[in-house]
């Protein structure tokens, strides 16, 4: 398949080939934090360690704001958002993400982002943003009809975001990664030489602890 040239990019000389092939997520980050209105200073906490989750995490802290709390179904993969500057971690299945949410933010969440599709995330997001919050929506709930309390939005005075379709964004991450504002390479989690690409769509379906993206290339070129 052929691509158009204006779909092009070259790479500043200062960004490595790792940084450059996961420019997507980041443009996916930053329209998400946009659509919701997250502002500086403000809490956050986001559902999902995954790609678009612990880019939210990178792109937030980048603009200032604080007490990140990155929240997960298991622990797989919280220890890396640690290590990118998480205030706190929490795998939702070893305890009440309310209380969690409470014991880091008194005062109630600013904003909640959910980078997970999953209706029990998205209902307790609800619940967490605090009155006149916001919750942003950048997972996909894959077609699934859900049972949302619109009451808990309606009530609490909740402004909710949908963030899909973060397009024309590659420009401007590409200004943050040069000005080293950001830099999302331990998401790398695997380089996988081109023949082997069947290990490396295996190790995508499965997600062993600690994977986050693979990456096909030849790794005797690759700097991060």
């Amino acid at each position: 398949m052929a691509v158009p040239a204006y779909a092009l990019y070259e790479l500043p000389e200062n960004i490595s080939f790792v940084q450059g092939s996961l420019i997507e997520p980041i443009g996916v980050a930053v329209g998400t934090l946009e659509k919701t209105g997250a502002a500086f200073g403000e809490t956050l906490l986001i559902f999902g360690a995954g790609s678009i989750g612990l880019n939210v995490l990178a792109v937030a802290r980048a603009m200032g704001m604080r007490r990140i709390i990155v929240a997960a179904k298991s622990d797989k993969c919280l220890d890396i958002a640690l290590k990118m500057g998480a205030y706190a971690v929490a795998a939702t299945k070893e305890g009440d993400i309310r209380e969690i949410a409470r014991k880091y933010h008194p005062e109630g969440t600013d904003v909640v982002i959910d980078a997970t599709g999953s209706e029990e995330c998205i209902s307790a997001a609800f619940k967490i943003a605090k009155r006149g919050g916001k919750v942003g929506l950048s997972g996909y709930g894959k077609g699934a009809l859900m049972n949302i309390r619109v009451d808990d939005i309606h009530i609490e005075n909740l402004r909710v975001a949908g963030a899909g379709n973060n397009w024309d964004m590659v420009k401007r991450c590409l200004a943050l990664l040069e000005d080293g504002l950001i830099d999302t390479s331990a998401l790398a989690t695997n380089i996988i030489k081109l023949e082997d690409y069947a290990a490396g769509i295996k190790m995508a379906e499965e997600r062993p602890r600690g994977f986050v993206k693979a990456i096909f290339a030849n790794k005797a070129k690759i700097t991060t």
